[in-house]
C-alpha cells in the first residue's frame, strides 16, 4: 500500500478535473462573464475564469490554460492536503519532479506557474475557489487554499491513489490519467455494489474526453479508428501498471485479443470491461 496516496474528493473537485480547455470552447453566461462547461445532465456545471486577485507575475487571462499537467498539479497539493490537513500547503519543486520523473527544472518551473495560476483563475458558480494565492520563492511553492475549498472537500470522503498516476506520459497517453481518475471514482462511488470493477468503452469513453463519432466525422481527419478506437486501448494499456483489463461483451461472453482488436466502433461501445486492480491484491 505503499504505492498508494489519499486523496480527498468531492462533486466540485471532480467537476474541475473534468475541465480541459483544448477540448472545451470558452462561452459567456448571460452576463458575458468568460467560462466553461462541464459535466453532463443533472451534474452539468460551469466554471468561469477571472484574473486572480493576489498574482503579481507576468501572466495574464490570455495565458489561461488547464490541461493534463494542471489536473496533476491539482491532485499533488490535494495528497498534501489530506496528509497535512492544513490549508498552507508547501513543496520545493524538486519534490514535485521527483513525484512526477521530470527532468528539466526550468520547464517544471515555468509550468508550475502556469498551472498555480490556472488554479487561482477558476471558480465555481457559487463564488467559490481553489486558491487564494502562491509563491514561488527560491526553489519552493507556497499555496494558500481558499476557505471554500477546505470546506468543500471535508474529511471524510477519499480515494486510494496509484502514485503512477504522476507518471503517465501526457504527451503521449492524453486520455489515460483520465481514465484512471474515473475508474478510481466508480470503484469509490460503488463500493458496495457488485459492479464496482465493471464498467462500459461508451461510459470511458464520455468520461475520458475521447473525441464524439460525431466531432470525427466534421473533422478532416475523420478516421473513427485512428481517432478514438486505436487511442482508447493505447491510452487503457498504460495503465497495465495499476490495472488489469478484460473485455465482454453485452451477453457476457470474454473476448478474445483477436475478437478485440477487430471490432468497430459499434461493437466497441457495447463492450464491458472488467477491471483486477493489481493493488488489491497486495492489501
Amino acid at each position: 500500500m505503499n504505492n498508494m496516496v489519499k486523496i480527498y474528493q468531492s462533486n466540485k473537485v471532480n467537476l474541475l478535473m473534468q475541465l480541459d480547455t483544448k477540448r472545451s470552447k470558452l462561452q459567456t453566461d448571460e452576463f458575458g462573464s468568460p467560462c466553461y462547461t462541464v459535466g453532463r445532465g443533472k451534474n452539468e456545471a460551469k466554471i468561469y475564469v477571472f484574473p486572480p486577485v493576489n498574482y503579481s507575475g507576468d501572466l495574464t487571462v490570455e495565458d489561461f490554460v488547464f490541461t493534463g499537467t494542471t489536473h496533476r498539479l491539482f491532485m499533488y497539493i490535494r495528497e498534501l492536503y489530506a496528509l497535512r490537513n492544513t490549508d498552507s500547503i508547501d513543496f520545493s519543486i524538486k519534490e514535485f519532479m521527483l513525484r512526477c520523473s521530470l527532468l528539466d527544472r526550468k520547464q517544471a518551473r515555468k509550468q508550475i506557474e502556469r498551472d498555480l495560476f490556472a488554479l487561482s483563475a477558476v471558480s465555481y458558480a457559487d463564488g467559490g475557489t481553489v486558491i487564494d494565492s502562491f509563491e514561488m520563492p527560491h526553489g519552493r511553492v507556497s499555496v494558500k487554499l481558499s476557505e471554500n475549498f477546505v470546506q468543500d472537500m471535508g474529511r471524510e470522503n477519499y480515494i486510494l491513489l496509484p502514485v503512477e498516476y504522476y507518471t503517465i506520459d501526457r504527451q503521449q497517453y492524453t486520455y489515460a490519467p483520465n481514465l484512471l481518475y474515473y475508474l478510481l471514482l466508480l470503484k469509490y462511488y460503488n463500493s458496495k455494489k457488485t459492479n464496482k470493477n465493471r464498467v462500459s468503452i461508451k461510459s470511458l469513453l464520455e468520461h475520458g474526453k475521447f473525441p464524439t463519432i460525431e466531432q470525427v466525422r466534421n473533422t478532416k481527419n475523420n478516421s473513427i479508428k485512428d481517432r478514438i478506437i486505436v487511442p482508447f486501448f493505447r491510452n487503457l494499456n498504460a495503465l497495465k501498471q495499476v490495472a488489469r483489463f478484460s473485455y465482454y461483451s453485452e451477453r457476457g461472453k470474454k473476448l478474445t485479443p483477436d475478437e478485440v482488436r477487430a471490432l468497430d466502433y459499434e461493437d466497441m461501445v457495447r463492450v464491458v470491461i472488467h477491471i483486477e486492480w493489481l493493488y488489491d491484491k497486495k492489501k
